[in-house]
């Protein structure tokens, strides 16, 4: 089955022209076209858009029948667009993140950080600080806040700038402020 719906959405919705089929007939496939990737933050959305399954979600393949999975409607805090999704989970496990149909928020699209911080609950998380040197090395927290404040303390006030997305939530928006104002400097803007 060669529907398109993945190259049709790079193109038209993510605005991002690297898929396409090569050869013709039987032969025909999908892939990006040479030396491109999709380097999209809406890349995740092509996984609920295949009507074959030839595209899954990684973090959570596998790991549950979709019989065995609750779901909770709720709305993204990560990102201030607060776009609707729907948490499924698996007894006090979140197994992963859908979007959620509103029209006037966020269609039926959901960015790959909301998609994918699943994974950030389990597997890829840092649980531990590391300080580099020469290669990252494991360190105690007093230890890295120490180097973090002796880094800190050799900067002038003028030489600190805080610069925010507009996808940044409220809250991590007004912490940053409040710490750049502390630290003596009043530079900061959002893009």
């Amino acid at each position: 089955i060669h529907c398109t719906r993945c190259v049709r959405f790079a193109e038209e919705i993510a605005g991002n022209e690297c898929l396409g089929t090569t050869g013709r007939g039987n032969a025909t496939e999908i892939g990006t076209y040479v030396d491109t990737v999709f380097d999209s933050e809406l890349s995740g959305n092509v996984i609920d858009l295949c009507p074959v399954g030839a595209l899954t979600n990684k973090p959570s393949a596998f790991q549950a029948r979709s019989w065995e999975l609750r779901t909770v409607e709720t709305i993204d805090v990560l990102e201030s667009t607060c776009a609707n999704i729907a948490v499924e989970t698996r007894g006090a496990e979140i197994i992963r993140i859908k979007p959620r149909l509103n029209e006037q928020i966020n269609e039926e699209w959901i960015s790959d950080k909301t998609r994918f911080v699943v994974d950030g609950l389990k597997r890829q998380r840092l649980d531990v600080p590391l300080i580099r040197n020469s290669e990252f090395e494991r360190t105690t927290w007093p230890e890295a806040l120490s180097v973090i404040a002796d880094k800190l303390k050799q900067v002038q006030p003028h030489q600190i700038k805080a610069i925010v997305g507009d996808l940044v939530g409220s809250e991590s928006i007004m912490t940053l402020k409040d710490f750049i104002n502390k630290m003596g400097s009043n530079n900061t803007e959002c893009r």
